[in-house]
């Protein structure tokens, strides 16, 4: 589901709870970004490879295949990728299942919309994993 195209940047969101998926998709938009959204992991993998996403932003916990798997999966197979993950359980415990790995960043639930903005421009502006 893709909303708008914008040259401010292409984001693809990924989480199984569809008020959390929409939620993002609109406050994204807002932002003006280009969204596409998908409900799991193995949704996203398709809609990466047409969508070419510049940020995935992704909750870690899902059914099937994990926010992580999703990462890993899409650093091994393009040549860079940018990850947020929007997660319930708090950065210690995130920290702790090893998922912050160089080029991924965190955002705790609940977040604002200006939070969500603001750590979403940090993501772009960081070099994306595999850059030279």
């Amino acid at each position: 589901m893709s909303i708008s195209s914008s040259d401010r940047g292409r984001i693809l969101v990924v989480d199984d709870d569809q008020r959390i998926l929409d939620l993002l998709v609109e406050l994204l938009g807002q932002e003006g970004y280009e969204v596409s959204a998908a409900k799991d992991g193995a949704e996203a993998l398709k809609l990466a490879l047409s969508f070419e996403p510049d940020v995935v932003i992704s909750d870690v916990v899902m059914p099937g295949m994990s926010g992580r798997e999703v990462s890993l999966f899409l650093t091994s197979t393009r040549k860079t990728i940018r990850t947020l993950y929007v997660s319930g359980y708090p950065d210690k415990s995130i920290v702790q299942l090893g998922v912050l790995e160089e080029g991924v960043a965190f955002l705790a639930k609940p977040f604002t919309a200006d939070g969500l903005a603001r750590k979403v421009r940090e993501v772009l502006d960081a070099p994306a994993v595999g850059s030279c």
